[in-house]
């Protein structure tokens, strides 16, 4: 005490909490408490110490503007779409692999048997080659049907030399598709691969009709499900903004409740008031000192130019993702029926090229008799050697021609990992063929 003075000393605490909660129809609640604690040193206060909790609760729902589950869960529903979307590109990734290591693989195949009809059209020519010698030192011959026989020993010398170099690069391409380090991988570097497989013509390819292969690849294409699911993504897109041209109006009320407690040391406070903590919570809760509100707002943009723009922009893009669906859609008709006519073709080719390669073999023979019998000369049968290693490789060429076809149509159908067996789960997991 200082010239007649007291000094107001006092202490406080305030808690406060509050729990909010969110709806997908576009509405919220809040829940508040908050409770305030005060001691002082006036003699005049009735109550001291006092305490004094209220608990509120409002409620609040947009009824136009931002109003339903649709409108509100739609970035949760484009996220659940973009995670469909991945696994969906994965698979269509795995197939598109696939095709590429089969088409690698078939190709492979082919390459070794080329190789073997060179190195068999080598032998051939050397040993023609080694007969026209001996003839020539024999005088049956004369020299300059040497230069005939030694041109094509080493045009068949260079045919073996390509064919060894396709190869080579095949296996490459192969060992970088079937692994990641691919050449870099002195092992794999290294390593031989030989196609235990070979490629094989049915006698009947007993296809489904178009349509069916139509239906088919709707059904398990994974590109069109992804287009699909892209369509679906900007459908839900366009509802938010389609919502966002309507006016705000919200829907708003709530109610809270105070009570007030403590000590009374002049006894002059009601008794009602008098005690502590629990005191005051039991007003609260029986609501002694409530207070209720409501209100409705309305709001309403002259224009709204942004919303609208937003609007069209996400229509337009709708538009488009349609057409481009419709667009993949249309084309897989005709991807069907060309895969369809390359086999055909392929296969009218192989047998073909199957009945030209028997017909120059027997010529072959024909001729590498008439040329001992003193009938022809080496040129002509050196000309015929040529013509049989052209309808080889035409064969070769229409084998794998119809391979390509074969597997393009599994890919366009989408069935290419169910029928060689490719899995997924393996797939995803970083393996390859379930069996």
């Amino acid at each position: 005490t200082q010239s007649g003075t007291t000094n107001l000393v006092d202490g406080s605490r305030a808690y406060t909490g509050t729990y909010a909660q969110g709806f997908l129809t576009g509405g919220n609640v809040s829940v508040n408490y908050s409770d305030h604690f005060l001691f002082e040193n006036a003699a005049t206060d009735q109550l001291n110490p006092s305490v004094a909790p209220q608990l509120g609760v409002s409620v609040q729902q947009n009824l136009l503007n931002g109003f339903g589950i649709a409108v509100n869960s739609r970035n949760i529903t484009v996220a659940r779409i973009g995670v469909e979307t991945a696994d969906l590109n994965f698979r269509n990734r795995v197939s598109s692999l696939t095709a590429q290591v089969l088409n690698a693989y078939y190709t492979l195949a082919a390459d070794y048997l080329d190789l073997k009809a060179t190195q068999t059209a080598l032998e051939t020519a050397r040993t023609f080659e080694k007969n026209v010698r001996r003839q020539i030192e024999l005088g049956t011959a004369a020299g300059f049907d040497l230069i005939a026989a030694e041109t094509q020993t080493a045009t068949a010398e260079l045919n073996a030399g390509n064919s060894k170099a396709s190869l080579a690069n095949q296996q490459l391409q192969l060992k970088s598709l079937l692994s990641k380090s691919g050449a870099s991988d002195p092992i794999l570097a290294a390593a031989r691969i030989v196609p235990t497989d070979q490629i094989a013509i049915p006698e009947k390819d007993d296809l489904p009709p178009i349509a069916d292969l139509v239906r088919e690849a709707f059904a398990n294409r994974p590109d069109l499900a992804v287009d699909g699911a892209n369509e679906r993504s900007a459908e839900v897109s366009a509802k938010g903004t389609r919502n966002g041209l309507l006016p705000t109006l919200q829907a708003s009320g709530g109610t809270r409740q105070a009570g007030l407690a403590g000590s009374s040391p002049a006894g002059q406070a009601n008794p009602y008031y008098v005690g502590g903590i629990g005191t005051a919570l039991g007003q609260v809760f029986r609501r002694n000192f409530a207070s209720e509100n409501a209100g409705l707002v309305l709001f309403a943009p002259v224009g709204n130019h942004q919303a609208q723009a937003d609007f069209a922009i996400d229509e337009l893009q709708l538009r488009q993702t349609q057409l481009a669906t419709r667009r993949d859609f249309a084309q897989v008709q005709v991807d069907i029926m060309n895969s369809v006519i390359a086999m055909q073709q392929a296969r009218a080719q192989y047998d073909a090229s199957v009945h030209n390669r028997i017909l120059q073999e027997q010529l072959l023979d024909g001729e590498q008799k008439k040329y001992q019998a003193g009938a022809e000369t080496p040129f002509g049968v050196t000309q015929q050697q040529r013509d049989l290693v052209n309808a080889r490789s035409q064969e070769l060429a229409a084998l794998v021609a119809y391979s390509t076809a074969r597997i393009s149509l599994d890919l366009t159908r989408g069935t290419i990992l169910q029928t060689y067996h490719i899995s997924i789960a393996d797939a995803l997991a970083g393996g390859g063929a379930s069996k």
